[in-house]
């Protein structure tokens, strides 16, 4: 037992000179302080912290509230047969980062909190990261950048759209844009074009023209185009040298809408009021969600965290809990 308490008050240690950044990340609007940790009673290492809001969230979500569960409480693969020391790591992600997923974000749930309702089919996979990268060593904060994203996440269908990339990528993102505004079109073009070279392999893009209804000229010529598989050399005419719709499928010899075009078209729609999606640019990177204009750096680290989890995870020389 004294053991267990030594290493409690060396991860209280490390949680409390640290607690606002490792709390903060992707939770920047809420400002938490962790006054205290401890270990039961029991053999299994468990975390006890207080909470002292300081900051409402400006976007109406509740800040973090951090839990106490311990790996017996918790039902994720691998965690109670962590050594003590990195399963207490594993258990300070778990209980101090926020669930991934509605309702979990909005009202401040702990991916703990969030693994045990089993509200979001995200939680579990994140919470087997957090144990795998403690297993390797990692310490709560960087593991913390790879689980705690700053928007939810949500399933999302393989759509039928153009792929630049590699299909087979482990990093798949879907990104709505749209078409009328050659000026930020160019930019989500030119940025997903950068991050997928950087990605060197790991990253495939979908492009999908968000239509502004069933008979928007950009998207049914953009679902000529991807048919006709010049969607690339379209979207290009149309943000980089302004070519109208009319005039880049003349150029490109695009042919008569079909039915199936229409169709495309349609389920396009339907995907994006699935998803949410009420404004270009949005993309989703496995399912987690970028709304709006994000800058290169915060769509890098998105793809990074990503990458991280399938090549640190997939190792052969990773150790097994």
């Amino acid at each position: 037992m004294g053991n267990l308490s030594g290493l409690g008050r060396v991860f209280g240690g490390l949680l409390f000179g640290a607690a606002l950044s490792l709390v903060g990340c992707g939770e920047p609007e809420s400002k938490l302080r962790v006054v205290s940790t401890k270990t039961t009673q029991s053999s299994a290492p468990k975390l006890s912290v207080q909470q002292i809001p300081e900051l409402a969230r400006p976007d109406g979500r509740l800040p973090l509230t951090p839990t106490e569960y311990s790996a017996a409480d918790l039902s994720v693969k691998g965690l109670a047969e962590l050594p003590p020391e990195a399963q207490l790591v594993a258990l300070g992600v778990l209980n101090l980062s926020t669930g991934p997923c509605e309702p979990c974000q909005k009202e401040g749930q702990s991916l703990a909190e969030c693994l045990r309702g089993g509200q979001c089919p995200a939680a579990g996979p994140l919470a087997e990261r957090a144990v795998g990268l403690a297993a390797l060593g990692w310490p709560v904060d960087k593991i913390q950048l790879r689980v705690e994203l700053p928007d939810a996440w949500v399933p999302v269908p393989k759509v039928g759209a153009t792929m630049v990339g590699d299909t087979n990528a482990p990093v798949q993102a879907l990104v709505f844009f749209d078409l009328s505004d050659p000026t930020i079109c160019a930019e989500v073009l030119s940025r997903w074009q950068t991050l997928s070279e950087r990605s060197d392999g790991g990253l495939g893009v979908t492009y999908a023209v968000l239509p502004k209804a069933a008979d928007d000229v950009d998207a049914l010529s953009g679902a000529v185009a991807a048919r006709l598989g010049v969607f690339p050399a379209f979207a290009a005419a149309r943000c980089v040298t302004g070519e109208t719709a009319e005039v880049a499928a003349r150029r490109l010899a695009l042919t008569a809408v079909t039915d199936a075009d229409r169709a495309q078209v349609a389920e396009t729609m339907k995907l994006a009021a699935s998803l949410g999606v009420r404004a270009a640019p949005t993309a989703f990177v496995n399912g987690y969600r970028a709304r709006g204009h994000q800058g290169e750096l915060a769509l890098a680290r998105l793809i990074d965290a990503e990458l991280t989890e399938h090549i640190e995870l997939s190792r052969d020389d990773v150790p097994t809990p």
